[in-house]
C-alpha cells in the first residue's frame, strides 16, 4: 500500500478502521500545526474554520484525531479547561510533500503550549502587516536544513527564535529590508542574547 498522499485526489488515513478523506483544510490546519506547534479551538476557528459553522469545525477536529492525524489535548488553567490540538505523527507524514521536504527536525509538539498560542496571535497580525515580506515560525526555522546553513537565517536557528520576519520599508522610491527576530516572553528574563 502506498502510504504517500497523491496531492491531487483525497488523502485516506493509514489507519483503516477510522478512514478519512483529508480536504485541503484539513492539510491547512495540520500545516498551521507544524508552524506554531500547538493551536486551540479558538485559533483554529479563527484561521482555518471560519468558512464553516463552529460544530462542524468541532466535528471535522474530532474526526481528524480519531484518525491519529492530529492530537487532542485537555489543558486546565485554574477552573477553566481548553482543548488544544497538536500534530500527530501521521498529519507530519501527510505534510511532508507540501513542505517540500521532510524536516531535518521532526518536532511537532510543543515544550510550552501557552507560550506556542500567544505565538499564533502575533504570527498572524505581523503576516496580515503588507510590510512583512516573509514570515517564519520557529519551527518552519529549526526543521529546515537549508535554512539552519543560509546566511539570512542561519544566525535566527542558532538563536532559536520564536520566529523571524522581514520588512520592507519603502522610502522615496528605496525599499530597505530589515529582518527582525520575534521573540515572545509572558514574563521578564534574564536572558541578554538579544543585547
Amino acid at each position: 500500500m502506498n502510504t504517500k498522499p497523491n496531492l491531487l485526489r483525497p488523502c485516506l488515513s493509514l489507519n483503516m478502521k477510522r478512514r478519512i478523506e483529508l480536504t485541503v483544510r484539513d492539510l491547512k490546519f495540520m500545516h498551521f500545526l507544524f508552524d506554531y506547534k500547538a493551536m486551540d479551538y479558538q485559533a483554529a476557528f479563527k484561521f482555518v474554520f471560519a468558512s464553516v459553522c463552529k460544530n462542524i469545525a468541532y466535528k471535522r477536529l474530532y474526526k481528524l484525531a480519531k484518525a491519529n492525524f492530529i492530537k487532542s489535548l485537555l489543558i486546565r488553567n485554574g477552573s477553566k479547561a481548553k482543548v488544544v490540538y497538536l500534530l500527530a505523527d501521521q498529519g507530519m507524514e501527510m505534510l511532508i510533500p507540501l513542505l517540500g521536504q521532510r524536516p531535518s527536525k521532526m518536532e511537532h509538539g510543543s515544550a510550552s503550549i501557552k507560550h506556542d498560542l500567544k505565538l499564533i496571535e502575533i504570527g498572524e497580525k505581523f503576516k496580515s502587516s503588507a510590510l512583512v515580506a516573509e514570515y517564519h515560525t520557529e519551527n518552519n526555522l529549526q526543521s529546515n536544513s537549508t535554512l539552519k546553513i543560509s546566511e539570512r537565517y542561519g544566525g535566527f536557528c542558532r538563536r532559536r527564535s520564536d520566529a523571524m520576519m522581514a520588512i520592507v520599508i519603502e522610502n522615496e522610491g528605496i525599499s530597505t529590508e530589515y529582518l527582525v527576530a520575534v521573540e515572545y516572553e509572558a514574563t521578564a528574563k534574564a536572558d541578554d542574547r538579544w543585547r
